[in-house]
């Protein structure tokens, strides 16, 4: 994975929970403008960390099971609730003690 991407998955991480879990494509995130964005979104389902999917004309990022455990790891605690890891699971994550499979 990129530099760029990373950052990218990171910014979206962040501001999951401003769109209860799923954030807007270009909604409050922004690396390196819309057309180079969308290429780092390519590598991050690449990657298997998220899929998108159109509602109403926009475009939602959805992490995956892999992107959250990716997530909790890299950058912290989830900031919404529900998804494919519990709170309890998260812990562990946090800790060092599973991963997340």
């Amino acid at each position: 994975m990129t530099e760029n991407a990373r950052k990218l998955f990171e910014l979206y991480w962040k501001d999951a929970g401003n769109w209860s879990g799923n954030p807007l494509v270009g909604g409050n995130v922004e690396l390196l403008g819309a057309k180079q964005d969308r290429g780092l979104i390519t590598q991050l389902k690449k990657e298997g960390l998220i899929t998108t999917e159109m509602d109403e004309g926009n475009s939602w990022i959805c992490f995956t099971r892999e992107g959250e455990v990716f997530g909790i790891k890299n950058f912290g605690k989830k900031t919404w609730y529900g998804g494919w890891i519990l709170e309890t699971e998260e812990a562990e994550i946090l800790k060092g003690g599973a991963d997340g499979s």
